[in-house]
């Protein structure tokens, strides 16, 4: 099984799931939802090597972190790196490579627009009201790197050993820069507990095609979400 690709390993009796069952190369360790102190706020940048999070065990291992930006707040997700990924020196290709695996080693070691110019999206909405309905996307894939919708910033930290710090890359969506965007943003912040949002992430090259994550926002009830931590000073 190529890694990214189809895993029938449970699905035997079914022949034709292997559209449906995806393996991603990521793997979601987790989610979080952190307030602006008020609307208007300005949301957390390079989470990865905020404080914080360092102390609470955010980069114990090698971490994958999604950042959406907004104007209420940061949505956080975590993946995990794989365990042979220990350092950004390692990414050399090698002949036993499958051809998913020069094309990550690519996207890893690569520059800032070749990671952004090969990953789309592709959502899904399970459930939401109308008036969400009615502006939803459709389920299509879309290029992350069209910047008149979603800038993205990518940051790469290394590994510290001394400081307990595993390697991390962060990918920041900016969802303020665009005025449709940030609209899309106010209405789903006041629409959330009542969404359900399947979305993939997909690394599309020339050479090979594969799944980097998987996703669901599933009736995420922010009353109760914490207002971003202050990073801690020495």
């Amino acid at each position: 099984m190529a890694i990214g690709n189809y895993n029938l390993a449970d699905a035997d009796s079914f022949g034709d799931l292997d559209d449906y069952i995806i393996d991603p190369f990521f793997k979601l360790k987790g989610m979080d939802v952190f307030l602006c102190e008020a609307d208007g706020g300005v949301p957390e940048t390079k989470v990865a090597d905020h404080s914080w999070f360092v102390q609470h065990g955010l980069r114990d291992a090698p971490i994958f972190l999604v950042n959406i930006s907004t104007q209420w707040g940061n949505i956080l997700l975590y993946f995990s790196l794989p365990e042979w990924l220990k350092d950004w020196d390692c990414l050399e290709e090698n002949d036993h490579d499958s051809k998913e695996m020069k094309a990550l080693k690519r996207f890893f070691d690569g520059s800032d627009q070749n990671r952004s110019s090969t990953l789309y999206f592709m959502p899904s909405v399970v459930e939401a009201p109308y008036a969400v309905r009615c502006v939803s996307p459709s389920k299509q894939e879309y290029p992350m790197g069209d910047r008149a919708y979603l800038p993205l910033l990518w940051t790469k930290y290394p590994a510290e050993p001394e400081n307990n710090k595993a390697i991390a890359m962060e990918l920041e969506i900016d969802c303020m820069s665009s005025g449709w965007v940030r609209s899309m943003a106010g209405l789903v912040k006041r629409n959330l507990v009542s969404l359900s949002i399947d979305v993939a992430v997909l690394l599309k090259t020339e050479e090979a095609q594969l799944c980097l994550a998987l996703w669901r926002f599933d009736h995420i009830d922010i009353s109760s979400s914490p207002t971003m931590p202050a990073r801690v000073t020495n």
